[in-house]
């Protein structure tokens, strides 16, 4: 089957990809328990492991990710088309949010 098959499907929003990605902090530290979710979308979201890792699916039309995390400040990351993300948060307030 061809790789591109395997990494493809159609879901309730057209074609679907798997965005793969890191959530660090300014040490360059893994984030844990962090919230990633597909902005627009909150059938679509995920957390971060142990080690900072997580992985997504979104839609062909999907703009962007919303990461939420107690501590950190709300961050939106544009999609832009890669497939694998490191993201790094910065320290702000506890009550830190961001609509979706």
């Amino acid at each position: 089957m061809p790789w591109w098959v395997m990494n493809r499907h159609r879901g309730d929003h057209g074609i679907a990809s798997f965005v793969r990605g890191r959530l660090i902090n300014d040490k360059k530290e893994p984030i844990a328990g962090a919230t990633i979710a597909v902005k627009g979308n909150k059938s679509t979201i995920t957390t971060t492991s142990d080690n900072g890792e997580f992985g997504i699916r979104v839609a062909e039309g999907d703009t962007s990710l919303v990461v939420t995390s107690i501590n950190y400040e709300p961050k939106e990351i544009r999609l832009t088309g890669e497939k694998e993300l490191v993201i790094q948060l910065r320290k702000g307030s506890a009550s830190s949010s961001m609509s979706s």
